[in-house]
C-alpha cells in the first residue's frame, strides 16, 4: 500500500514523495517494513527538450520473518520433556534502488512548424525523436545501464526500442537474469478535448525478448484526465 505526494516547484522543477507499507506472508509466518521513494525531475529548453531525473526508491526499515512457522518442538537439556522452540530469522534490508536518467526530444520538422510571421500561425511539430540513456544502481542486483529510443508522430502513435545492459547479460552461463536486455514497445493515444478537461486515452504494448519461453508481453490501459489550461489575457 502506497501514498504519495508531489509538488511543482516551477515550470521546470518537481519532486515527488512516496510512502510505502510492505507486508508479506503465508498462514503462519509474516514480515512488514515501511519503505520511502523520493524523486526530483527537470526539464529545461524552448519545448521542454531536454528531461532530467533522478530517484531513490525502497529506503527504510527492515524486514524480519516471524511467526508460528518458525517454532518446532524440541527437547529439555535433561531430555525429561518436550518444548517448544522459537527459533529467529535474520534481518534483512529492502532492494534499494538510485536511478538517474536522461532524456532529450529532437522534432524533426522543427524548422517547417515554426515558420510564419506570427506565433498564431506556428504549429507543433509533427515528428519526434527521443534518445534516453538512464543508469541504475541497484543494492543487490546488478547495476544497470540502459538505452532507449522513442519516436512519436503528433504524439499519438509512438514506437520504442531499449536495450538494457547488465553484467554477463550475453554470457549464458554466468547471467543472473533470463532477459536478453533488448526490448520493444508501440502506443497509440487518442485526444479527446471538453470544454474543461483535455481527455487522453492511450493503448500500449511491450514486449521483452528472453532466453527462455517465447518472451513477456505487456498490454496497457492509460486515461489521463487533465484540465484544459486558460489562455492568459
Amino acid at each position: 500500500m502506497s501514498v504519495g505526494l508531489g509538488h511543482t516547484f516551477s515550470k521546470n522543477m518537481s519532486a515527488g514523495l512516496n510512502v510505502t507499507y510492505v507486508n508479506e506472508a503465508i498462514s503462519n509466518i509474516r514480515a512488514s517494513a515501511l519503505g520511502f521513494d523520493a524523486g526530483v525531475q527537470y526539464t529545461s529548453g524552448k519545448r521542454d527538450n531536454l528531461h532530467l531525473g533522478i530517484t531513490l526508491r525502497n529506503v527504510g526499515t527492515n524486514l524480519r520473518f516471524s511467526g508460528d512457522g518458525f517454532s518446532f518442538n524440541g527437547s529439555s537439556p535433561d531430555f525429561a520433556k518436550e518444548l517448544t522452540v522459537q527459533s529467529r530469522s535474520e534481518k534483512f534490508s529492502l532492494p534499494s534502488q538510485l536511478n538517474i536518467a536522461v532524456a532529450y526530444d529532437f522534432y524533426l520538422d522543427e524548422k517547417s512548424a515554426s515558420a510564419g510571421g506570427d506565433e498564431a500561425s506556428k504549429k507543433m511539430p509533427k515528428h519526434r525523436l527521443t534518445p534516453m540513456f538512464s543508469f541504475i544502481s541497484n543494492s543487490f542486483n546488478n547495476d544497470w545501464t540502459g538505452f532507449a529510443a522513442e519516436y512519436a508522430y503528433k504524439e499519438k502513435f509512438m514506437l520504442r526500442a531499449a536495450y538494457r545492459y547488465e553484467n554477463n547479460v550475453a554470457d549464458k552461463e554466468n547471467t543472473t537474469t533470463f532477459f536478453t536486455g533488448l526490448s520493444f514497445g508501440a502506443s497509440l493515444q487518442a485526444l479527446i478535448k471538453s470544454s474543461k478537461r483535455e481527455q487522453a486515452i492511450a493503448f500500449d504494448y511491450a514486449f521483452r525478448p528472453t532466453r527462455f519461453s517465447t518472451g513477456v508481453h505487456t498490454l496497457g490501459l492509460r486515461i489521463n484526465l487533465s484540465p484544459v489550461e486558460e489562455d492568459e489575457e
